[in-house]
């Protein structure tokens, strides 16, 4: 894997800007607003630099709550990316096989923290989240590693926590 981010900002802007997007209208279709953003977001980790990758989480959060004063879920979903992103590099398998267990873990801490009572009494609306957040976070990995030629080997020539 690479030293350096490959990933255009820009284009990853683009990716979190659709991603909000369809969070936001999901409501209308699903009846509840599926997590395309949390996932899109502990997706490029394996794509971005610690500095972009923290400029995208505020810009996800401010795109989602666009209110004065952010509440405490939204600093938890602008720390999960941040831990998976500290994290990325300790699995010993595949990349995309860390891609899926750090959506399903992601939005599982997500869910744990900020409603317990909906974790433990909406168990098919969680699933259902679950398994389209971890569609959108497959497709856009499987998407961005073709495109660059991404390495699926563990990531363990990664010297410090915060260089990819």
């Amino acid at each position: 894997m690479a030293a350096k981010s490959n990933l255009n900002f820009f284009a990853a802007l683009l990716i979190i800007l659709l991603a909000a997007l369809l969070e936001l209208r999901s409501g209308w279709v699903l009846n509840f607003s599926a997590n395309f953003a949390l996932a899109t977001l502990i997706t490029l980790v394996f794509f971005l630099s610690f500095t972009e990758l923290v400029a995208l989480t505020v810009i996800a959060a401010w795109l989602l709550n666009w209110q004065p004063m952010i509440g405490w879920e939204i600093g938890v979903f602008m720390f999960i990316p941040i831990l998976f992103f500290a994290i990325r590099r300790f699995p010993p398998w595949q990349i995309w096989l860390s891609n899926i267990m750090f959506i399903v873990f992601g939005i599982s801490l997500f869910y744990l923290i900020v409603d317990y009572s909906f974790f433990a009494g909406q168990w098919a609306v969680f699933l259902k989240d679950v398994a389209i957040s971890l569609g959108w976070g497959a497709a856009i990995f499987a998407t961005l590693s073709g495109y660059y030629q991404f390495s699926f080997h563990p990531p363990s020539e990664i010297k410090n926590v915060f260089d990819l």
